[in-house]
């Protein structure tokens, strides 16, 4: 039986890029990465989409204060706001029922793998399709109704991804207020882009300011208050905001007056992904699983899925490499990464051999033994 739409002539036209209010069904049980494929059902056409996920950051004020004096964030799609990314969306779980009636308002953004005719307010459905049918789970993700049409996504959505770099107090000059910061960039960045953003003391938790390259070899000068006595080794975080999707000849980065502060863009509500863009890469290879847990909380933190396994499953059910996705946003920023190390909840520990695909999604060896990691399971990538 064929089906299909009756509508009047020129008054629909076909889509690509759709963004809903994401409403998630609390018996699917996987969780859903930034950048891994859905299958999108919209009137009588299921389509793949590459899913993105991102919630506004009223959401986490709302959620930080009291229930009495909180106010919710907006629960429709506006262009112009800037939205936080949101590198994973849980599952609905037991002990989420409770905060059922209070709202979470997470958007997503479907990049559609082809058009489709969506009439304003379509209901949408978005399912795993791809799971195994004799397992008798839930398919069905999420649904919601189409707040927006997009055409251009670069102009009409405007996402940011926290970014983080880390350096070192290499020296202070003269002036107790300049110091100089080594390993925060390689000598061959082009960090016209960065000059001006502000930058924290680890350790006195100052505030100072990048003022300048210092030398050729990757150094740059800042600028701190004069009562903050900085030493050689103190730690450097610059933490800023990178739009996604944005045109490429527009690197504009932004920092917003709270950066710095521990609530924002933490993981205490979502698991939001602050990795870095640059620095220091981890070296490929094994290392134990027990330094690994050693060293966690002096890394940062990425977190994808496991979206297939890959290469001969061994006797005893093991795989040598999967295919994680969720990572990374764009194979260009999985491609800085190549060979940082990555882990499995089970602490098997691999590192990233290669690209695979345009969509950021990358192949993990783990050489010792392989992993015993399945589907849908998380994986997180430590960088120094």
């Amino acid at each position: 039986m064929e089906r299909g739409l009756a509508i009047t002539p020129h008054s629909l036209s076909f889509s690509s890029n759709l963004v809903l209010r994401v409403h998630q069904i609390r018996f699917f049980s996987l969780p859903c990465a930034s950048g891994t494929k859905v299958h999108v059902t919209v009137g009588h056409t299921t389509v793949m989409a590459k899913a993105t996920y991102f919630y506004h950051k009223a959401h986490v004020a709302s959620t930080t204060t009291s229930t009495t004096a909180s106010t919710s964030p907006p629960q429709t799609f506006d262009p112009s706001v800037e939205y936080s990314y949101l590198a994973v969306l849980d599952p609905l779980t037991c002990s989420d029922q409770a905060e059922i009636s209070t709202p979470r308002v997470v958007f997503v953004l479907l990049q559609l793998d082809r058009e489709v005719l969506c009439p304003p307010r379509s209901h949408v459905v978005c399912s795993r399709l791809d799971t195994d049918v004799n397992k008798h789970v839930c398919r069905i993700a999420f649904h919601g109704r189409v707040d927006a049409v997009i055409e251009n996504v670069a102009t009409s959505v405007r996402i940011g991804k926290v970014k983080e770099r880390r350096g070192v107090v290499d020296k202070t000059l003269d002036d107790p207020a300049v110091v100089i910061i080594k390993e925060i960039f390689r000598k061959e960045t082009n960090w016209d882009v960065f000059r001006g953003l502000r930058v924290q003391n680890v350790r006195t938790k100052r505030v100072g300011q990048l003022d300048g390259p210092f030398g050729k070899a990757g150094k740059v000068r800042a600028v701190f208050p004069n009562d903050d006595v900085a030493v050689p080794g103190d730690v450097v975080v610059l933490r800023f905001t990178k739009i996604l999707f944005q045109d490429k000849h527009d690197r504009s980065l932004g920092q917003s007056p709270t950066i710095y502060n521990d609530q924002e863009g933490s993981a205490t509500t979502f698991k939001e992904d602050k990795g870095s863009t640059g620095g220091n890469k981890s070296e490929g290879g094994s290392t134990s699983a027990a330094l690994l847990a050693s060293v966690e909380c002096e890394k940062k933190c990425r977190t994808g899925l496991v979206e297939r396994l890959k290469g001969e499953t061994a006797t005893n059910g093991s795989n040598p490499s999967v295919i994680a996705a969720g990572l990374f946003a764009t194979a260009e920023e999985a491609a800085e990464f190549i060979g940082a190390q990555v882990a499995t909840d089970a602490a098997e520990v691999g590192y990233v051999e290669a690209l695979f695909g345009k969509a950021g999604k990358v192949r993990v060896v783990f050489p010792d033994g392989g992993t015993f990691a399945k589907v849908g399971q998380t994986l997180r990538l430590f960088e120094k």
